[in-house]
């Protein structure tokens, strides 16, 4: 008779610890299902790996004297999609890597104004470099002194290692 309440106890004891499983199991699986909606309710802005997944780059509208942030996987596709486009690193850590066929004027240097005014203001460039500051000021001056087509690199050099994409030293 002994026996008999000790197994009604372990019975009670599993029955409740799998009952704690499964409700920890359920609030985990609804709170990922409401995170998943969550994600994709957000702006490009709020959740910037969904950016723009469905365009195409024959979709990505050209901007006229006007700077549009886009985020590296967006810019990845430009690049192959444009192989007209200039890109061009403005950081001072050039050497330490930079997107493929880049070319380095650095917003540092007292000599940025007068570079950036040898290029062609009706070419397509994608601007970015270590910092998003730095990519934004650019991209500003050259708005300001009439250049037409300018994306800027969202979240700069660091996020585009980040996406995995190719660089040369």
């Amino acid at each position: 008779m002994k026996n008999k309440p000790q197994k009604n106890k372990t019975l009670i004891i599993l029955s409740t610890i799998i009952i704690i499983f499964l409700i920890i199991g359920s609030v985990y699986y609804f709170k990922t299902l409401n995170i998943q909606d969550n994600n994709s309710q957000k702006t490009p802005e709020q959740n910037p790996q969904e950016t723009n997944k469905e365009q195409t780059p024959e979709q990505i509208p050209e901007q006229t004297s006007s700077i549009k942030g886009i985020y590296p996987d967006e810019a990845n596709r430009l690049i192959k999609s444009t192989p007209e486009i200039i890109i061009l690193d403005v950081s001072s850590r050039y050497e330490s890597g930079h997107i493929p066929n880049a070319i380095n004027y650095p917003i540092a240097d007292s000599s940025f104004d007068n570079k950036i005014n040898t290029l062609d203001k009706n070419k397509i460039y994608l601007v970015y470099g270590f910092t998003d500051s730095e990519s934004r000021n650019a991209a500003k001056k050259m708005t300001e002194i009439g250049f037409k087509t300018l994306y800027q690199l969202k979240g700069s050099y660091g996020l585009w290692l980040d996406y995995g994409y190719k660089i040369e030293k």
